[in-house]
């Protein structure tokens, strides 16, 4: 990780998300996973790790009296509402100049990405969609309409993929991944080797 950092001059974020899996290892695991996570932080500043983990486990991090976790480093990520992810496409977008998605195009893919039951947006999905609309320069409905979110989401992991130059390796770690319904499973490194 630290040589594709400094080989193509890349910061590379880390995302350990479901990070409240750790305390199910035992002690000696959970001891070399962090030691091997603080290295990689404090080698290079070209390397920055985002731990996500359930509101509810945030406390029991403070067994771990060595990480640095301080209320600056933190922040509680909800799903958001269409008019918050609205507020936040517009800020976003604010600096794009002509590639700016239009207000009606917007609408159009919150509503694909609220989830009917919660009415909220998965930050991450928003994230993406964004990302990808402005990329791919979609500036009309019926251009999104041809991907809609789940082609946005394919395209933009295909990209992920293509960097690695292991097409053939990262695909089939990705699937297992996740189930058939694309619902993340527990898996450890073995399962995957």
């Amino acid at each position: 990780i630290e040589d594709i950092a400094q080989t193509y001059s890349l910061t590379v974020i880390i995302i350990f998300d479901q990070f409240e899996r750790i305390f199910y290892l035992s002690r000696k695991e959970q001891n070399a996973l962090l030691k091997e996570i603080k290295n990689l932080i404090n080698k290079t500043s070209k390397v920055k790790v985002i731990i996500s983990l359930r509101k509810d486990w945030y406390a029991d991090l403070n067994k771990f009296d060595y990480l640095d976790i301080s209320n600056e480093n933190t922040f509680f990520l909800e799903n958001l509402n269409k008019e918050q992810a609205s507020s936040f496409w517009s800020k976003a977008f604010e600096k794009a100049g002509p590639l700016r998605p239009p207000k009606d195009l917007c609408e159009h893919i919150l509503d694909d990405l609220m989830d009917r039951a919660t009415e909220k947006i998965l930050p991450a999905e928003l994230a993406v969609a964004g990302i990808m609309i402005l990329s791919l320069k979609i500036a009309t409905k019926k251009e999104y309409n041809i991907k809609g979110k789940n082609g946005l989401i394919e395209e933009f992991l295909d990209q992920i993929v293509l960097g690695t130059g292991k097409k053939n390796i990262v695909w089939p770690i990705l699937f297992s991944l996740s189930t058939q319904k694309t619902r993340r499973q527990p898996i450890t490194i073995g399962t995957i080797a």
